[in-house]
Protein backbone atom coordinates (compact mmCIF):
# COMPACT_ATOMS: atom_id res chain seq x y z
CA UNK A 1 0.00 0.00 0.00
CA UNK A 2 1.39 3.41 -0.99
CA UNK A 3 1.88 5.71 2.00
CA UNK A 4 1.30 9.47 1.96
CA UNK A 5 1.84 12.29 4.39
CA UNK A 6 -1.26 13.92 5.83
CA UNK A 7 -0.36 17.11 3.99
CA UNK A 8 -0.34 15.21 0.69
CA UNK A 9 -3.77 13.75 1.45
CA UNK A 10 -5.15 17.24 2.04
CA UNK A 11 -3.67 18.23 -1.30
CA UNK A 12 -5.48 15.36 -3.05
CA UNK A 13 -8.80 15.71 -1.29
CA UNK A 14 -9.25 19.45 -1.78
CA UNK A 15 -8.66 22.06 -4.39
CA UNK A 16 -5.72 23.97 -2.97
CA UNK A 17 -3.49 26.94 -3.52
CA UNK A 18 0.14 26.19 -2.64
CA UNK A 19 2.75 28.96 -2.74
CA UNK A 20 0.23 31.23 -4.50
CA UNK A 21 -0.18 28.78 -7.37
CA UNK A 22 -3.78 27.61 -7.61
CA UNK A 23 -4.47 24.03 -8.63
CA UNK A 24 -7.97 23.74 -10.05
CA UNK A 25 -10.24 20.79 -9.37
CA UNK A 26 -13.95 20.19 -9.07
CA UNK A 27 -15.03 19.63 -5.49
CA UNK A 28 -18.28 17.86 -4.70
CA UNK A 29 -20.03 17.38 -1.36
CA UNK A 30 -20.07 13.99 0.32
CA UNK A 31 -22.41 13.87 3.31
CA UNK A 32 -21.37 11.98 6.40
CA UNK A 33 -23.83 12.61 9.22
CA UNK A 34 -24.21 16.18 7.87
CA UNK A 35 -20.73 17.09 9.05
CA UNK A 36 -19.73 18.59 5.69
CA UNK A 37 -17.28 16.28 3.99
CA UNK A 38 -15.85 17.29 0.64
CA UNK A 39 -14.05 15.18 -1.95
CA UNK A 40 -12.33 15.91 -5.26
CA UNK A 41 -13.81 14.41 -8.40
CA UNK A 42 -10.36 14.83 -10.00
CA UNK A 43 -6.96 14.49 -8.38
CA UNK A 44 -4.45 17.34 -8.76
CA UNK A 45 -0.88 16.97 -7.66
CA UNK A 46 1.27 19.32 -5.62
CA UNK A 47 4.53 19.23 -3.74
CA UNK A 48 4.05 20.76 -0.32
CA UNK A 49 7.00 21.77 1.78
CA UNK A 50 7.44 22.97 5.32
CA UNK A 51 5.85 26.38 6.06
CA UNK A 52 3.93 26.39 2.76
CA UNK A 53 0.80 28.49 3.03
CA UNK A 54 -2.12 26.38 1.79
CA UNK A 55 -5.62 27.57 1.01
CA UNK A 56 -8.61 25.22 0.73
CA UNK A 57 -10.84 26.30 -2.16
CA UNK A 58 -14.35 24.88 -2.58
CA UNK A 59 -16.21 25.79 -5.80
CA UNK A 60 -14.01 28.82 -6.23
CA UNK A 61 -14.43 30.09 -2.68
CA UNK A 62 -11.48 30.05 -0.26
CA UNK A 63 -12.62 28.34 2.93
CA UNK A 64 -9.57 28.14 5.16
CA UNK A 65 -5.86 28.85 5.12
CA UNK A 66 -3.29 27.04 7.26
CA UNK A 67 0.43 26.46 7.50
CA UNK A 68 2.34 23.21 7.91
CA UNK A 69 4.82 24.10 10.66
CA UNK A 70 8.44 23.02 10.56
CA UNK A 71 7.85 20.39 13.26
CA UNK A 72 5.23 18.77 10.99
CA UNK A 73 2.39 19.61 13.39
CA UNK A 74 -0.77 19.98 11.35
CA UNK A 75 -4.06 21.46 12.51
CA UNK A 76 -7.02 20.27 10.44
CA UNK A 77 -9.23 23.26 9.58
CA UNK A 78 -11.68 21.47 7.32
CA UNK A 79 -13.16 17.98 6.94
CA UNK A 80 -11.10 15.31 5.16
CA UNK A 81 -11.63 11.66 4.25
CA UNK A 82 -8.78 9.14 4.39
CA UNK A 83 -8.97 5.98 2.27
CA UNK A 84 -5.29 4.93 2.21
CA UNK A 85 -2.32 4.93 4.58
CA UNK A 86 -1.43 8.42 5.81
CA UNK A 87 1.45 9.39 8.13
CA UNK A 88 2.03 12.45 10.30
CA UNK A 89 3.88 13.20 13.52
CA UNK A 90 1.54 15.41 15.57
CA UNK A 91 -2.11 16.16 14.92
CA UNK A 92 -4.75 18.39 16.44
CA UNK A 93 -8.26 17.87 15.08
CA UNK A 94 -10.54 20.89 14.97
CA UNK A 95 -12.69 19.89 11.98
CA UNK A 96 -13.96 16.41 10.99
CA UNK A 97 -11.78 13.53 9.82
CA UNK A 98 -13.29 10.37 8.34
CA UNK A 99 -11.09 7.25 8.22
CA UNK A 100 -12.74 5.01 5.65
CA UNK A 101 -12.78 1.21 5.55
CA UNK A 102 -9.37 0.90 3.85
CA UNK A 103 -7.83 3.97 5.45
CA UNK A 104 -5.03 4.08 8.04
CA UNK A 105 -4.04 7.23 9.89
CA UNK A 106 -0.63 6.87 11.57
CA UNK A 107 0.18 9.57 14.15
CA UNK A 108 3.68 8.97 15.52
CA UNK A 109 3.61 11.87 17.98
CA UNK A 110 0.83 13.48 19.98
CA UNK A 111 -2.76 13.47 18.75
CA UNK A 112 -5.51 15.62 20.23
CA UNK A 113 -9.26 15.48 19.61
CA UNK A 114 -12.03 16.34 22.05
CA UNK A 115 -15.16 15.71 19.98
CA UNK A 116 -16.07 12.12 19.10
CA UNK A 117 -18.14 13.29 16.13
CA UNK A 118 -15.06 14.98 14.60
CA UNK A 119 -13.15 11.70 14.21
CA UNK A 120 -15.13 8.88 12.62
CA UNK A 121 -13.56 5.49 11.91
CA UNK A 122 -15.51 3.20 9.62
CA UNK A 123 -15.47 -0.58 10.01
CA UNK A 124 -12.08 -1.69 8.66
CA UNK A 125 -10.39 1.68 9.11
CA UNK A 126 -7.46 2.10 11.50
CA UNK A 127 -6.17 4.86 13.74
CA UNK A 128 -2.61 4.17 14.92
CA UNK A 129 -1.65 6.49 17.77
CA UNK A 130 -0.26 6.23 21.27
CA UNK A 131 -2.81 8.79 22.43
CA UNK A 132 -6.30 8.23 23.77
CA UNK A 133 -8.55 10.49 21.71
CA UNK A 134 -12.29 10.97 21.40
CA UNK A 135 -13.65 9.16 18.35
CA UNK A 136 -16.65 7.37 16.89
CA UNK A 137 -16.05 3.83 15.63
CA UNK A 138 -18.73 2.33 13.40
CA UNK A 139 -19.74 -1.25 12.66
CA UNK A 140 -22.43 -2.03 10.10
CA UNK A 141 -24.94 -4.77 10.95
CA UNK A 142 -27.11 -6.41 8.29
CA UNK A 143 -30.42 -7.34 9.84
CA UNK A 144 -31.96 -10.79 9.56
CA UNK A 145 -35.33 -12.35 10.37
CA UNK A 146 -34.79 -15.85 8.93
CA UNK A 147 -37.02 -18.85 9.36
CA UNK A 148 -33.98 -21.06 10.04
CA UNK A 149 -31.50 -20.49 12.85
CA UNK A 150 -28.63 -21.23 10.44
CA UNK A 151 -29.52 -18.13 8.41
CA UNK A 152 -29.19 -15.58 11.24
CA UNK A 153 -26.54 -12.94 10.51
CA UNK A 154 -24.17 -13.09 13.48
CA UNK A 155 -21.32 -10.64 14.13
CA UNK A 156 -18.56 -10.45 16.70
CA UNK A 157 -18.09 -7.13 18.49
CA UNK A 158 -15.57 -5.73 20.94
CA UNK A 159 -15.29 -2.34 22.62
CA UNK A 160 -12.37 -0.06 21.59
CA UNK A 161 -13.14 2.46 24.34
CA UNK A 162 -10.95 3.29 27.34
CA UNK A 163 -13.67 2.46 29.88
CA UNK A 164 -13.19 -0.92 31.56
CA UNK A 165 -16.93 -1.58 31.20
CA UNK A 166 -19.09 0.08 28.56
CA UNK A 167 -22.80 0.21 29.37
CA UNK A 168 -25.10 -1.04 26.61
CA UNK A 169 -26.76 2.37 26.47
CA UNK A 170 -23.42 3.98 25.57
CA UNK A 171 -23.19 2.03 22.30
CA UNK A 172 -25.51 3.74 19.85
CA UNK A 173 -28.09 1.36 18.29
CA UNK A 174 -26.85 -1.68 20.22
CA UNK A 175 -30.21 -2.08 21.98
CA UNK A 176 -33.27 -1.68 19.71
CA UNK A 177 -36.25 0.44 20.67
CA UNK A 178 -37.94 -2.69 22.09
CA UNK A 179 -35.51 -2.46 25.04
CA UNK A 180 -32.94 -4.67 26.74
CA UNK A 181 -35.34 -7.58 27.22
CA UNK A 182 -36.92 -7.24 23.74
CA UNK A 183 -36.67 -9.93 21.06
CA UNK A 184 -35.36 -7.78 18.19
CA UNK A 185 -31.73 -8.61 18.92
CA UNK A 186 -29.42 -11.07 20.69
CA UNK A 187 -26.13 -10.36 22.44
CA UNK A 188 -24.09 -13.27 23.82
CA UNK A 189 -20.88 -13.76 25.71
CA UNK A 190 -19.10 -17.11 25.99
CA UNK A 191 -18.96 -18.76 29.42
CA UNK A 192 -16.09 -21.19 28.99
CA UNK A 193 -16.35 -22.65 32.50
CA UNK A 194 -19.85 -23.97 31.76
CA UNK A 195 -19.36 -24.41 28.02
CA UNK A 196 -22.35 -22.22 27.08
CA UNK A 197 -23.35 -18.94 25.49
CA UNK A 198 -25.04 -16.47 27.85
CA UNK A 199 -27.69 -14.14 26.39
CA UNK A 200 -27.76 -10.61 27.78
CA UNK A 201 -31.55 -10.49 27.33
CA UNK A 202 -31.79 -13.11 30.07
CA UNK A 203 -29.23 -11.50 32.35
CA UNK A 204 -31.85 -10.37 34.86
CA UNK A 205 -32.18 -13.98 35.94
CA UNK A 206 -29.27 -16.39 36.35
CA UNK A 207 -26.67 -13.93 35.01
CA UNK A 208 -27.42 -10.51 36.51
CA UNK A 209 -23.92 -9.14 35.89
CA UNK A 210 -24.04 -9.21 32.09
CA UNK A 211 -25.00 -5.58 31.55
CA UNK A 212 -21.83 -4.14 30.02
CA UNK A 213 -19.29 -4.76 27.27
CA UNK A 214 -15.99 -5.41 29.03
CA UNK A 215 -12.71 -4.26 27.52
CA UNK A 216 -10.78 -7.07 25.86
CA UNK A 217 -13.80 -9.41 25.71
CA UNK A 218 -15.58 -10.45 22.50
CA UNK A 219 -19.32 -10.89 22.04
CA UNK A 220 -21.59 -12.19 19.29
CA UNK A 221 -24.51 -10.04 18.17
CA UNK A 222 -27.39 -9.97 15.74
CA UNK A 223 -30.21 -7.54 15.05
CA UNK A 224 -33.41 -8.06 13.12
CA UNK A 225 -33.00 -4.65 11.46
CA UNK A 226 -30.16 -3.13 9.46
CA UNK A 227 -28.27 -0.89 11.85
CA UNK A 228 -24.94 0.77 12.47
CA UNK A 229 -23.37 0.41 15.88
CA UNK A 230 -21.42 3.42 17.12
CA UNK A 231 -18.84 3.29 19.89
CA UNK A 232 -18.35 6.92 20.99
CA UNK A 233 -15.89 8.20 23.55
CA UNK A 234 -12.24 8.17 24.58
CA UNK A 235 -10.42 5.36 22.79
CA UNK A 236 -8.29 2.79 24.55
CA UNK A 237 -4.52 3.24 24.23
CA UNK A 238 -3.36 0.93 27.05
CA UNK A 239 -2.51 -2.75 27.15
CA UNK A 240 -5.45 -4.84 28.38
CA UNK A 241 -5.30 -7.77 30.83
CA UNK A 242 -7.72 -10.68 30.28
CA UNK A 243 -8.16 -13.85 32.33
CA UNK A 244 -8.56 -17.02 30.27
CA UNK A 245 -10.18 -20.15 31.67
CA UNK A 246 -9.64 -23.74 30.60
CA UNK A 247 -11.99 -26.33 32.06
CA UNK A 248 -11.43 -29.34 29.87
CA UNK A 249 -14.51 -31.11 28.53
CA UNK A 250 -16.98 -28.25 29.12
CA UNK A 251 -15.52 -25.27 27.29
CA UNK A 252 -12.33 -27.01 26.12
CA UNK A 253 -10.43 -23.81 26.84
CA UNK A 254 -12.20 -21.70 24.19
CA UNK A 255 -12.49 -18.02 25.14
CA UNK A 256 -13.98 -15.27 22.98
CA UNK A 257 -11.81 -12.18 23.46
CA UNK A 258 -11.78 -8.95 21.48
CA UNK A 259 -9.52 -6.36 19.88
CA UNK A 260 -9.54 -3.40 22.34
CA UNK A 261 -7.72 -0.95 20.04
CA UNK A 262 -8.42 1.29 17.04
CA UNK A 263 -5.91 -0.63 14.91
CA UNK A 264 -5.39 -4.18 13.74
CA UNK A 265 -3.68 -6.68 16.01
CA UNK A 266 -2.34 -10.22 15.62
CA UNK A 267 -2.43 -13.22 17.93
CA UNK A 268 1.24 -12.56 18.71
CA UNK A 269 0.04 -9.41 20.50
CA UNK A 270 -1.75 -11.63 23.05
CA UNK A 271 1.04 -12.34 25.54
CA UNK A 272 0.92 -14.79 28.46
CA UNK A 273 1.58 -13.32 31.90
CA UNK A 274 2.41 -16.59 33.62
CA UNK A 275 0.93 -20.03 33.26
CA UNK A 276 -1.51 -19.25 30.44
CA UNK A 277 -0.76 -21.16 27.26
CA UNK A 278 -2.54 -20.60 23.94
CA UNK A 279 -2.97 -22.82 20.91
CA UNK A 280 -1.35 -21.52 17.73
CA UNK A 281 -4.05 -19.89 15.61
CA UNK A 282 -7.58 -18.70 16.28
CA UNK A 283 -11.08 -18.45 14.82
CA UNK A 284 -13.11 -15.57 13.43
CA UNK A 285 -16.84 -15.65 12.78
CA UNK A 286 -17.51 -15.51 9.03
CA UNK A 287 -20.54 -14.12 7.21
CA UNK A 288 -21.64 -17.76 6.74
CA UNK A 289 -21.91 -18.18 10.53
CA UNK A 290 -18.94 -20.53 10.49
CA UNK A 291 -15.75 -20.33 12.53
CA UNK A 292 -13.01 -19.62 10.00
CA UNK A 293 -9.55 -20.88 10.95
CA UNK A 294 -6.77 -18.27 11.01
CA UNK A 295 -3.01 -18.61 11.46
CA UNK A 296 -1.15 -16.66 14.14
CA UNK A 297 -0.12 -13.78 11.87
CA UNK A 298 -3.62 -13.10 10.50
CA UNK A 299 -5.08 -9.67 11.15
CA UNK A 300 -7.79 -8.94 13.73
CA UNK A 301 -9.68 -5.73 13.01
CA UNK A 302 -10.87 -3.13 15.51
CA UNK A 303 -14.31 -3.96 17.00
CA UNK A 304 -13.75 -7.66 16.16
CA UNK A 305 -13.94 -10.59 18.55
CA UNK A 306 -11.84 -13.71 18.03
CA UNK A 307 -11.95 -17.19 19.50
CA UNK A 308 -8.76 -18.49 21.14
CA UNK A 309 -8.06 -21.78 22.89
CA UNK A 310 -6.28 -21.73 26.24
CA UNK A 311 -4.66 -25.11 26.79
CA UNK A 312 -3.67 -23.84 30.26
CA UNK A 313 -5.67 -21.22 32.19
CA UNK A 314 -4.13 -17.91 33.24
CA UNK A 315 -3.81 -14.22 32.50
CA UNK A 316 -2.81 -12.73 29.17
CA UNK A 317 -2.15 -9.16 28.09
CA UNK A 318 -3.45 -7.85 24.76
CA UNK A 319 -0.59 -5.52 23.86
CA UNK A 320 -0.97 -2.45 21.68
CA UNK A 321 1.12 -2.75 18.49
CA UNK A 322 3.44 0.11 17.57
CA UNK A 323 2.51 0.06 13.88
CA UNK A 324 -0.38 -0.78 11.60
CA UNK A 325 -0.92 -4.44 10.72
CA UNK A 326 -1.50 -4.47 6.98
CA UNK A 327 0.77 -7.46 6.50
CA UNK A 328 3.91 -5.52 7.48
CA UNK A 329 4.31 -7.25 10.84
CA UNK A 330 3.59 -10.74 9.52
CA UNK A 331 6.17 -13.34 10.36
CA UNK A 332 7.23 -15.94 7.85
CA UNK A 333 5.15 -19.06 8.41
CA UNK A 334 6.63 -22.52 8.64
CA UNK A 335 5.82 -25.10 5.99
CA UNK A 336 2.07 -25.56 5.88
CA UNK A 337 -0.81 -26.84 3.79
CA UNK A 338 -4.24 -25.21 3.93
CA UNK A 339 -7.13 -27.56 3.09
CA UNK A 340 -10.33 -25.85 1.93
CA UNK A 341 -13.70 -27.49 1.27
CA UNK A 342 -16.74 -25.71 -0.15
CA UNK A 343 -20.14 -26.22 -1.71
CA UNK A 344 -22.48 -23.66 -3.28
CA UNK A 345 -23.23 -22.07 0.11
CA UNK A 346 -20.45 -22.68 2.64
CA UNK A 347 -16.68 -22.98 3.08
CA UNK A 348 -14.55 -24.57 5.79
CA UNK A 349 -10.80 -24.85 6.19
CA UNK A 350 -8.04 -26.51 8.20
CA UNK A 351 -4.23 -26.44 8.27
CA UNK A 352 -1.44 -28.97 8.48
CA UNK A 353 1.66 -27.33 9.96
CA UNK A 354 5.08 -28.96 9.80
CA UNK A 355 7.22 -28.14 12.80
CA UNK A 356 6.63 -27.46 16.47
CA UNK A 357 3.50 -25.81 17.83
CA UNK A 358 0.30 -26.25 19.83
CA UNK A 359 -2.61 -27.51 17.77
CA UNK A 360 -5.98 -25.72 17.63
CA UNK A 361 -8.89 -28.07 18.25
CA UNK A 362 -11.83 -28.01 15.85
CA UNK A 363 -15.02 -26.29 17.03
CA UNK A 364 -18.55 -26.78 15.73
CA UNK A 365 -19.93 -24.01 13.54
CA UNK A 366 -22.85 -21.83 14.55
CA UNK A 367 -24.40 -22.95 11.27
CA UNK A 368 -25.65 -26.54 11.45
CA UNK A 369 -25.67 -26.84 7.63
CA UNK A 370 -22.02 -25.95 7.07
CA UNK A 371 -19.56 -28.80 6.38
CA UNK A 372 -16.75 -29.66 8.80
CA UNK A 373 -13.14 -30.23 7.76
CA UNK A 374 -10.40 -31.22 10.20
CA UNK A 375 -7.21 -33.23 10.73
CA UNK A 376 -7.58 -36.16 13.19
CA UNK A 377 -4.53 -36.68 15.37
CA UNK A 378 -3.98 -38.73 18.55
CA UNK A 379 -7.71 -39.12 19.14
CA UNK A 380 -8.47 -35.40 18.75
CA UNK A 381 -9.77 -33.30 15.85
CA UNK A 382 -7.75 -30.23 14.84
CA UNK A 383 -8.37 -27.17 12.70
CA UNK A 384 -4.62 -26.54 12.92
CA UNK A 385 -2.57 -29.71 13.36
CA UNK A 386 1.20 -29.83 13.90
CA UNK A 387 3.28 -32.72 12.64
CA UNK A 388 6.88 -33.69 12.01
CA UNK A 389 8.70 -32.16 9.04
CA UNK A 390 9.41 -35.68 7.75
CA UNK A 391 5.71 -36.53 7.49
CA UNK A 392 4.81 -38.01 4.10
CA UNK A 393 1.15 -38.88 4.65
CA UNK A 394 -1.66 -37.69 6.95
CA UNK A 395 -5.46 -38.11 7.16
CA UNK A 396 -8.07 -35.41 6.53
CA UNK A 397 -11.61 -35.91 7.84
CA UNK A 398 -14.70 -34.43 6.22
CA UNK A 399 -18.24 -34.29 7.54
CA UNK A 400 -21.04 -33.27 5.18
CA UNK A 401 -24.18 -31.84 6.81
CA UNK A 402 -26.17 -31.97 3.57
CA UNK A 403 -25.91 -34.22 0.50
CA UNK A 404 -24.48 -32.55 -2.56
CA UNK A 405 -21.46 -31.59 -4.61
CA UNK A 406 -18.33 -30.37 -2.82
CA UNK A 407 -14.90 -29.18 -3.93
CA UNK A 408 -11.70 -29.53 -1.98
CA UNK A 409 -8.49 -27.62 -2.69
CA UNK A 410 -5.02 -27.57 -1.13
CA UNK A 411 -2.73 -24.56 -0.85
CA UNK A 412 0.85 -25.34 0.13
CA UNK A 413 3.99 -23.31 0.79
CA UNK A 414 6.59 -23.44 -1.98
CA UNK A 415 8.75 -26.05 -0.26
CA UNK A 416 6.10 -28.77 -0.72
CA UNK A 417 7.27 -30.57 -3.87
CA UNK A 418 4.75 -33.43 -3.90
CA UNK A 419 1.07 -33.02 -2.97
CA UNK A 420 -1.47 -35.73 -3.73
CA UNK A 421 -5.05 -35.96 -2.42
CA UNK A 422 -6.47 -39.46 -2.07
CA UNK A 423 -10.24 -40.00 -1.90
CA UNK A 424 -10.44 -43.11 0.28
CA UNK A 425 -14.04 -43.75 -0.77
CA UNK A 426 -13.45 -43.83 -4.54
CA UNK A 427 -9.72 -44.54 -4.65
CA UNK A 428 -9.15 -41.44 -6.79
CA UNK A 429 -5.69 -39.83 -6.49
CA UNK A 430 -5.29 -36.18 -7.59
CA UNK A 431 -2.03 -34.30 -8.01
CA UNK A 432 -2.95 -31.04 -6.25
CA UNK A 433 0.13 -29.22 -7.55
CA UNK A 434 -1.42 -29.51 -11.00
CA UNK A 435 -5.14 -29.39 -10.25
CA UNK A 436 -6.88 -26.44 -8.60
CA UNK A 437 -9.47 -28.60 -6.87
CA UNK A 438 -11.09 -32.03 -6.58
CA UNK A 439 -14.89 -32.31 -6.85
CA UNK A 440 -16.89 -35.08 -5.16
CA UNK A 441 -20.33 -35.96 -3.83
CA UNK A 442 -20.65 -35.86 -0.05
CA UNK A 443 -23.39 -37.09 2.27
CA UNK A 444 -23.96 -37.06 6.05
CA UNK A 445 -23.93 -40.88 5.84
CA UNK A 446 -20.35 -41.01 4.53
CA UNK A 447 -17.43 -42.18 6.64
CA UNK A 448 -15.74 -39.03 7.95
CA UNK A 449 -12.27 -40.50 7.32
CA UNK A 450 -12.70 -39.59 3.67
CA UNK A 451 -9.30 -38.28 2.55
CA UNK A 452 -5.57 -38.82 2.81
CA UNK A 453 -2.84 -36.39 1.76
CA UNK A 454 0.50 -37.62 0.44
CA UNK A 455 3.35 -35.11 0.36
CA UNK A 456 7.04 -34.47 0.15
CA UNK A 457 8.77 -31.45 1.68
CA UNK A 458 11.96 -30.21 0.04
CA UNK A 459 15.05 -30.16 2.23
CA UNK A 460 16.72 -27.18 0.59
CA UNK A 461 15.33 -23.68 0.98
CA UNK A 462 16.06 -22.85 -2.64
CA UNK A 463 14.92 -26.21 -3.94
CA UNK A 464 11.77 -24.83 -5.52
CA UNK A 465 13.12 -21.60 -6.97
CA UNK A 466 11.95 -20.88 -10.51
CA UNK A 467 14.54 -22.47 -12.78
CA UNK A 468 12.53 -23.11 -15.95
CA UNK A 469 10.48 -20.89 -18.24
CA UNK A 470 8.87 -21.35 -21.64
CA UNK A 471 9.99 -19.43 -24.70
CA UNK A 472 7.88 -20.52 -27.66
CA UNK A 473 8.30 -24.27 -28.08
CA UNK A 474 11.44 -24.26 -25.96
CA UNK A 475 11.73 -24.71 -22.20
CA UNK A 476 14.77 -22.77 -20.95
CA UNK A 477 16.50 -24.55 -18.06
CA UNK A 478 18.75 -22.75 -15.57
CA UNK A 479 20.74 -25.56 -14.02
CA UNK A 480 22.33 -28.94 -14.63
CA UNK A 481 21.22 -32.48 -13.93
CA UNK A 482 18.49 -34.94 -14.84
CA UNK A 483 15.35 -33.18 -16.09
CA UNK A 484 11.99 -34.94 -15.84
CA UNK A 485 8.58 -33.56 -16.86
CA UNK A 486 5.43 -35.20 -15.43
CA UNK A 487 1.86 -34.89 -16.74
CA UNK A 488 -1.30 -34.62 -14.60
CA UNK A 489 -1.41 -38.41 -14.25
CA UNK A 490 2.12 -38.52 -12.89
CA UNK A 491 3.60 -40.07 -16.05
CA UNK A 492 7.10 -39.08 -17.18
CA UNK A 493 6.73 -37.44 -20.61
CA UNK A 494 10.25 -36.01 -20.88
CA UNK A 495 13.50 -37.28 -19.34
CA UNK A 496 16.99 -36.14 -20.33
CA UNK A 497 20.28 -34.77 -19.04
CA UNK A 498 20.59 -30.98 -19.28
CA UNK A 499 23.47 -28.54 -18.80
CA UNK A 500 21.89 -25.08 -18.80
CA UNK A 501 20.18 -25.67 -22.13
CA UNK A 502 16.74 -25.60 -23.73
CA UNK A 503 14.35 -28.54 -24.06
CA UNK A 504 11.78 -28.74 -26.84
CA UNK A 505 8.22 -29.03 -25.48
CA UNK A 506 6.42 -28.40 -28.75
CA UNK A 507 5.19 -31.98 -28.78
CA UNK A 508 3.44 -31.70 -25.41
CA UNK A 509 -0.28 -31.06 -25.14
CA UNK A 510 -1.40 -27.73 -23.71
CA UNK A 511 -1.82 -27.95 -19.95
CA UNK A 512 -0.09 -28.12 -16.57
CA UNK A 513 3.06 -30.16 -15.90
CA UNK A 514 5.56 -30.68 -13.09
CA UNK A 515 9.22 -30.14 -13.97
CA UNK A 516 11.84 -31.78 -11.74
CA UNK A 517 15.59 -31.13 -12.00
CA UNK A 518 17.82 -33.47 -10.01
CA UNK A 519 21.40 -32.27 -9.61
CA UNK A 520 23.17 -31.11 -6.48
CA UNK A 521 19.67 -30.70 -5.09
CA UNK A 522 16.17 -31.53 -6.29
CA UNK A 523 14.24 -28.60 -7.74
CA UNK A 524 10.56 -28.83 -8.59
CA UNK A 525 8.41 -26.34 -10.47
CA UNK A 526 4.94 -26.25 -11.97
CA UNK A 527 4.69 -25.00 -15.57
CA UNK A 528 1.79 -24.48 -17.95
CA UNK A 529 2.53 -25.35 -21.57
CA UNK A 530 0.59 -23.05 -23.90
Amino acid sequence: MMKKSLAAIIGILFCITANSQEINAVVTRQDKNNNGWYRLSSQPSAVLGENDAISIVVNGQTKETYTLSDDNTLTILFGSAINEEVNTSNLTVSHPILIQSNGILNVSGTMTNTKAEDLIIEDGGQLVTGSSVHATLEKGITGSTPSKASDVNWYTISSPLAAENTAFANVTNLIPSSGVTGTDYDLYRLDETNGEWVNSRLSTGANPDFKTLDKGIGYIYHNKANTELEFKGATNADNVAVNLTSTGSKGNGFNLIGNPFTQNIQLSDVVSQGEAELADGFYVLTNQNTWGTKLTDSEIKPLQGFLVQATTAGNVTISKPTSSSKGERSNEQSTNIEIIVSNSSYTDNAYAMFGEGIGLNKVSHRNAEAPMLYVPQDGEDFAIAFMDENTTIFPVSFKAMTTGSYSISLKATDDVSTLVLVDNMTGTETNMLLEDSYTFIGSPRDNENRFTVKLKISNSQDENEHFAYQNGNELVINGEGTLQIFDVLGRVVVSEEVHGQTVNVGGLNTGAYIVRLTGESVKTQKIVVR
